[in-house]
C-alpha cells in the first residue's frame, strides 16, 4: 500500500493502464479539522494520556472551520511540546519537525517571530538556523521572481510609453521636413496619414 500525505487534494487519485492499477491511499491534511484535533490533544495532555505525536507535528497543515491560521496552529503546537515529555531532546525534536514541515510554505519572518516568542530551542541552534536559511532562500527566490515579473511589466509599460513618444517625435520631425519642402499643414497631415 502506498500512502501519500498531502496538503492539497490531488486532481488524480489513481493511475491505470493495461497491466496495473495504482491506487494509493491519499491523506489530505487540509481536510482534517485542526481545531478539533488541537482540542483533543490539549484534553489528552490535561488528562495525562499519551498523544499521537504525528498529529501534533502535522497540525499546522490541517484545515480550520474557525479560521485558525497555519501560524496559530504552529504556535499552539510548539507551546504544547514541553508537556509531551520530560525529555528535552524529544521536545526539541518535535519542535524542529514542526518547523521543518511548516517552513516549506511559510513566511520566514512570521516563523522567526514564533521562534522568538515560544521555542525552547534558541534561534542559534544549528538545525533551526539551517531550516531558517532554507526558508530565507525560498523567500529570496520568490522575491526575485516577483521582482523580475514586476520589472518586466513596468519595463513593458515604460517601453510602450517611450515608443509612443518616439513615434510622436518622429512624426513631428517628418511634419517639419514636409512643411520646409513647401507642403501646407493639411497636405503634410494627409501625406503622413497615407504613408506611415
Amino acid at each position: 500500500i502506498t500512502i501519500i500525505i498531502t496538503e492539497n487534494k490531488p486532481s488524480k487519485t489513481e493511475y491505470e493502464n493495461l497491466s496495473i492499477t495504482f491506487k494509493p491511499k491519499i491523506i489530505c491534511l487540509n481536510e482534517r479539522d485542526g481545531d478539533a484535533t488541537l482540542q483533543k490533544i490539549k484534553q489528552q495532555l490535561a488528562n495525562g494520556e499519551p498523544i499521537n505525536e504525528l498529529e501534533l507535528v502535522y497540525l499546522p497543515m490541517y484545515g480550520s472551520n474557525q479560521g485558525t491560521t497555519m501560524y496559530e496552529f504552529l504556535e499552539s503546537a510548539i507551546q504544547l511540546t514541553p508537556q509531551i515529555s520530560d525529555n528535552a531532546q524529544i521536545t526539541k525534536k518535535l519542535q524542529i519537525l514542526l518547523l521543518f514541515l511548516t517552513l516549506r510554505t511559510a513566511d520566514t519572518s512570521k516563523i522567526k517571530k514564533i521562534l522568538e516568542d515560544n521555542m525552547t530551542i534558541t534561534n542559534d541552534h544549528p538545525v533551526v538556523q539551517a531550516l531558517l536559511e532554507i526558508g530565507n532562500d525560498r523567500g529570496r527566490a520568490e522575491g526575485i521572481a516577483e521582482g523580475r515579473a514586476e520589472g518586466e511589466n513596468k519595463g513593458r509599460a515604460e517601453g510602450i510609453v517611450l515608443g509612443e513618444k518616439n513615434k510622436k517625435n518622429e512624426t513631428l520631425s517628418i511634419m517639419k521636413d514636409l512643411i520646409k519642402k513647401g507642403f501646407t499643414l493639411e497636405e503634410a497631415t494627409d501625406y503622413l496619414a497615407n504613408n506611415t
